[in-house]
């Protein structure tokens, strides 16, 4: 199977096996595949449009995919600027807080399926679950 290709024929290129597989981030309304997790009752804003994913596809998945690239990046980023190694940074996960930042209306159920993809990214383990934190983007706006 070819590489996918973002809009302008660039290859995509990172570790994100799932967005890369199934092109999420080549087609502009799959680019909000975050707003497929909402609530049924939140309409899509004005002017918002999603495509499903492909069949199998699962918003979770994605969800987890992105995570575990985003904790890869980070191990790599403190390896890299900080010098730190493999035990520092394990250090650090064993007491570190992860804030991620939902819509404005989601629920607790919405949040939970974040954490879930979050726990199966690796990002903590399921006994230190209490330290994945959620805060509404407006919330963040103050």
């Amino acid at each position: 199977m070819s590489r996918p290709r973002q809009k302008d024929g660039r290859e995509l290129s990172g570790t994100w096996p799932l967005a890369q597989r199934y092109n999420v981030y080549t087609n502009e309304a799959n680019c909000r595949w975050k707003l497929l997790l909402r609530p049924d009752y939140l309409p899509l804003p004005a002017g918002f449009r999603t495509a499903p994913l492909p069949d199998g596809l699962k918003v979770e998945d994605v969800f987890r995919d992105q995570f575990a690239y985003v904790k890869n990046n980070l191990r790599r980023f403190l390896a890299k600027t900080h010098g730190f190694n493999e035990a520092t940074i394990a250090e650090l996960e064993a007491s570190m807080y992860i804030v991620l930042t939902t819509p404005n209306g989601w629920e607790g159920r919405h949040q939970n399926r974040m954490r879930e993809a979050a726990l199966d990214a690796g990002f903590l383990n399921r006994v230190s679950r209490h330290r994945i934190k959620f805060v509404s983007e407006g919330e963040v706006r103050l």
